[in-house]
């Protein structure tokens, strides 16, 4: 019974997730510099927030692997030019499934070292190996940018 159940659920999800394909990303700016990025028309992963300014661009978090070309092309639009870089705040797919993608791109991925521990035990969250972060932290870590600490 547990299985025929599971099984159902499963076929029932399949077309749901098919259907959420995102094609676009929009763009809040929630302060000046400060820019939040959702899918237009389904889901593309946790909450992106993009950081612009004239010294570095900043990411944090980067959503799933199926839209790392969107969010790219969106952070380009946005920015002027490519991101800095991104900041991992946890290891599910949805926040880490366009590493490779930027990382590609020269993009620096920083994250905890409980992150990249996890990503090189599966690196698929982050689209692959070249998308496991090479710069950690532990306790803390600051970031100068902008003008801004945080």
């Amino acid at each position: 019974m547990k299985t025929t159940l599971a099984a159902l659920l499963l076929a029932m999800s399949v077309p749901a997730l098919a259907q959420d394909a995102v094609t676009a990303l929009k763009s809040t700016e929630v302060a000046p510099g400060i820019h939040v990025l959702v899918g237009v028309d389904g889901f593309a992963g946790g909450n992106m927030t993009l950081i612009t300014g004239d010294d570095q661009i900043v990411l944090i978090d980067d959503g799933i692997e199926p839209v790392a070309a969107l969010v790219l092309d969106k952070t380009r639009e946005i920015a002027g030019r490519d991101v800095d870089f991104i900041i991992n705040t946890h290891v599910h797919g949805d926040h880490t499934g366009s590493n490779t993608l930027f990382a590609e791109n020269g993009t620096v991925i920083v994250t905890h070292d409980n992150i990249r521990r996890r990503l090189l035990e599966d690196s698929s969250p982050a689209g692959g190996a070249g998308g496991i972060p090479f710069i950690t932290f532990n306790d803390a870590v600051t970031f100068h940018v902008n003008g801004e600490e945080a």
